[in-house]
């Protein structure tokens, strides 16, 4: 095994590279009168091979690197160039990891394999290193992880080369270049584009950068230093990215399929779909029940189940610790919630259940495709599972309807009849939550008494249900509108009222003036003191609102 310097620092890329067939020609003895004439040479040398990498399988022993599997690397950019480092010609790999290219003979060449997928007008997927120096000036430059050979000089007609990328686990640890990683990322996007594209065969995908390193750790920091906190998708415009854990013995999720999928269904929402996410820790400890944000619930509900359809395999697991072999996360998606409490849309075991059944009903992958791909992306309402099953019920075949609803009923959410991107404030109300308040609270002249709390909430989280409380206003008349706010019985001393625009825009003012365009506009409310307060004193803080025409 050899080491490369490509567009990043030396030893962590690596290659293995098999030579098949690449015997030289022995020289000639004496000639005679009938010789005859030799073949003339050739007018192109085609060089061709299979370029694969090791999956390490995660189980509920963490990897298991004995039961290494070598897998084909699928569409990857393959790149022929001379030795001043000029690109002679490039394609890319098939679905079985084979390519081909031709060459002029006598040419000195090497091959370069880059951990990228790309495809004019369909995508452009490529795995960076975040701590290189380029990341630092430019994220988007980062150099992109390659498998390269030795030189070669073309002076055959054809000829085999076969690449490799190894795990480099060696007697226990990681003890050569981790080549495989890139590369097992990549194959996750590519399987998860290929499965939409079933569907919708011209889907554009947006340019994605996947970024990680053998430094990527769960510790604070800058990303450029590899202090990722955890694998996760940013959709800040000045690092935009899939950023992926690789330190060894701490945390790695290359081979932890589910979780990659999982990001890229972030990915996915973002550019493709829309994502009202607000961020923040899932997921309580001790495995109790977490009640979350309905925009928590459903983002990464809707991450967890696509990672079971992608992959046709429920189980998730995320493994950690020394050698990998502790598991973060184990979990079948297929599961339905075993709590009752834990059966509802706040619930991220619930949404997770509810997207991967879906899928497993005829017609369920592809209403789930263009749902996300249509009404989720335009939806007046925050994202959630109500917007979701409202936009699905148009794309479902009817046959489906008696057992979606079904699934509906199990995890106590609105049928598709009934549901709407609201989630039908007149039919459905949250179970005892602050006196049976609605999901979500109409606005209109006359005052509403609407009302927060911390009961769900644990120290320094900020995506708990009930911490904010969503507002419905239908304009009928473009125009100014005032809101104003006054604390009703239930107030806290000392609150902190807010209002948080869909547009991110916050306004702590208890009379709040503002242009609205005619149409349904979301908002929500909440209290600083909710937030920021000693989680161990539950309470409410209720204000009494209402909206006029100026």
């Amino acid at each position: 095994m050899t080491q490369h310097r490509i567009w990043r620092r030396a030893a962590q890329v690596g290659i293995c590279v098999l030579w098949l067939g690449l015997t030289g020609c022995g020289g000639g003895g004496g000639g005679s009168d009938n010789t005859p004439t030799p073949p003339a040479p050739p007018t192109v040398s085609k060089l061709s091979g299979t370029v694969t990498y090791d999956s390490v399988p995660a189980t509920q022993n963490g990897l298991e690197y004995a039961s290494t599997k070598k897998l084909p690397v699928r569409g990857a950019v393959v790149e022929a160039y001379d030795v001043s480092g000029s690109v002679l010609t490039s394609t890319h790999t098939d679905k079985t990891g084979a390519y081909q290219l031709e060459l002029k003979p006598g040419s000195q060449v090497k091959i370069r394999v880059q951990a990228r997928l790309l495809q004019t007008g369909s995508w452009d997927v490529a795995v960076r290193d975040n701590t290189a120096p380029a990341y630092a000036i430019k994220p988007d430059t980062a150099p992109v992880y390659a498998l390269v050979s030795s030189s070669h000089n073309m002076d055959e007609a054809s000829k085999v080369l076969n690449l490799h990328a190894a795990s480099g686990w060696l007697n226990g640890k990681y003890a050569a270049a981790r080549s495989a990683a890139p590369f097992s990322i990549l194959d996750q996007a590519y399987t998860a584009m290929q499965k939409f594209r079933q569907e919708v065969p011209d889907l554009q995908f947006p340019a994605l950068n996947i970024y990680w390193s053998i430094n990527n750790g769960p510790s604070d920091g800058k990303k450029s230093d590899g202090d990722i906190e955890t694998s996760h998708w940013s959709s800040d415009a000045s690092d935009e990215g899939l950023y992926i854990l690789g330190k060894a013995n701490s945390d790695t999720d290359e081979f932890d399929t589910g979780v990659i999928v999982h990001e890229w269904g972030h990915y996915f929402e973002s550019k493709l779909s829309r994502s009202d996410h607000i961020g923040g820790s899932h997921g309580a400890p001790e495995d109790s029940v977490d009640p979350l944000d309905m925009r928590v619930s459903w983002g990464e509900g809707w991450g967890n189940g696509l990672a079971g359809v992608i992959r046709s395999d429920p189980i998730y697991i995320d493994t950690m610790g020394t050698a990998q072999k502790s598991l973060g996360v184990y979990m079948d998606v297929a599961q339905f919630p075993t709590s009752t409490d834990d059966r509802s849309w706040y619930s991220e075991p619930s949404v997770q259940y509810f997207v991967y059944q879906i899928a497993q009903n005829p017609g369920g992958w592809v209403a789930t495709v263009r749902t996300m791909l249509n009404e989720q992306r335009v939806t007046p309402a925050y994202t959630s599972i109500f917007t979701f099953a409202a936009g699905l019920k148009n794309h479902l075949p009817t046959s489906s309807f008696a057992a979606v609803n079904a699934l509906l009923d199990s995890i106590n959410t609105p049928r598709l009849e009934a549901v709407d991107p609201w989630a039908n404030s007149a039919f459905y109300q949250t179970p005892t939550r602050n006196g049976q308040q609605p999901v979500y609270i109409s606005l209109n002249t006359s005052p509403v008494e609407v009302c927060v709390s911390n009961s769900y909430s644990y120290p320094e989280e900020e995506n708990k249900l009930d911490q904010f409380r969503f507002l419905r206003l239908a304009i009928v008349e473009k125009g100014t509108y005032r809101i104003d706010m006054q604390p009703s019985g239930t107030a806290l001393p000392n609150s902190e009222p807010g209002i948080i625009f869909s547009n991110g825009d916050v306004d702590n003012n208890l009379s709040i003036t503002r242009d609205f365009d005619k149409g349904d506009h979301r908002m929500v409310f909440s209290d600083g003191l909710i937030l920021q307060g000693d989680s161990s004193k539950k309470f409410n803080s209720c204000y009494m609102i209402q909206a006029n025409k100026e």
